[in-house]
């Protein structure tokens, strides 16, 4: 037995569609990613994800002013629920955490990036 708690189940009442989503979601996070309490949130973004494709198929197929004001609504709930759910890279990383990272990163010397300029 590892300890990893066990992946969240995709509820019974979700679509085809939402279950399989849920599941990409929930197997592309560690298995530490979602507590039990977070199924019902994670229905809420599955949903409106789905939402927002059809939302950006309906309005690059045929265009109306009605149609991208409801894609911006929707796409900002979409964020705010990935935010919530710690799915955005911003939510994710604490500001120190990210500071470090990034000064680990080895610096291209100026000639490396030079020679990229080259190419």
């Amino acid at each position: 037995m590892t300890g990893a708690p066990p992946p969240l189940v995709a509820p019974s009442s979700l679509t085809a569609s939402e279950r399989t989503l849920f599941k990409d979601i929930v197997s592309a996070c560690d298995p530490r990613h979602f507590a039990k309490g977070d199924a019902q949130l994670l229905v809420s973004y599955v949903q409106v994800t789905l939402a927002v494709r059809k939302l950006a198929a309906v309005a690059n197929r045929k265009p109306a002013p009605g149609a991208f004001v409801s894609l911006e609504r929707m796409t900002r709930l979409q964020a705010s629920l990935a935010t919530k759910l710690r799915l955005s890279p911003q939510s994710r990383l604490d500001r120190k955490t990210a500071g470090r990272l990034v000064a680990r990163q080895e610096k291209a010397s100026y000639y490396d990036r030079a020679a990229d300029d080259d190419d």
